[in-house]
């Protein structure tokens, strides 16, 4: 967790912090580590990274059991929904693309969410409960009645674009019973271009 509210120094600190400095706290140590570099966005987020876990995943939504044990409390269960491969001509490079992205923000947000995937059409019936109309849509699924799930549409799903949703406060009108929502099993994705199913003459 990186410690950025009091930079302005308009809160109280701590006795041990700096007025007008900004702190890291990296997972599992109450030691802060002081930020030195420029207010520059881009460099703040790679002091983070930095000291983010190497160890996150990012797991295909399969079944209800995946879902289940996706975000608990007060995380979130952030799902984006990928074009299918047949969606576009580069499917196997941009799925890549995308979940290297999608692993990124994972290391990211630790404490705040687990990251999902599933590929567009694999599950209409949560497409159909969130009025998914196209891929490239980001839900924010909460199991807690504090935050309410959402479901957003981007042109593309980059880092900056799953930050700035996970971190906004005007969530849009989506189901409230996370243990409803309509998931089936499906078969993995191994890691290759689409095969379309023979047809017998």
């Amino acid at each position: 967790m990186a410690l950025f509210g009091a930079i302005d120094s308009t809160s109280p600190l701590p006795p041990s912090l700096s007025p007008g400095k900004a702190y890291l706290y990296p997972p599992l140590s109450t030691t802060p580590v002081p930020y030195e570099g420029s207010p520059d966005i881009n460099e703040i987020t790679d002091f983070v990274r930095n000291f983010a876990k190497t160890d996150t995943k990012v797991t295909e939504l399969t079944s209800a059991e995946a879902l289940a044990s996706c975000g608990a409390g007060d995380r979130l269960c952030v799902v984006a929904i990928l074009p299918h491969l047949t969606d576009r001509i580069d499917g196997v490079s941009h799925r890549e693309d995308v979940l290297a992205v999608l692993r990124g923000v994972a290391k990211l947000v630790p404490v705040v969410a687990d990251v999902m995937w599933v590929s567009y059409g694999a599950q209409q019936g949560l497409e159909s409960t969130f009025d998914v109309q196209a891929p490239n849509t980001l839900l924010t699924i909460s199991q807690s009645a504090k935050r309410a799930s959402t479901a957003y549409y981007a042109e593309g799903l980059t880092e900056d674009v799953i930050l700035n949703q996970l971190l906004s406060d005007t969530p849009l009108p989506a189901p409230s019973s996370y243990k409803a929502l309509p998931i089936v099993a499906v078969e993995p994705w191994n890691g290759s271009e689409f095969v379309y199913p023979s047809v017998s003459n």
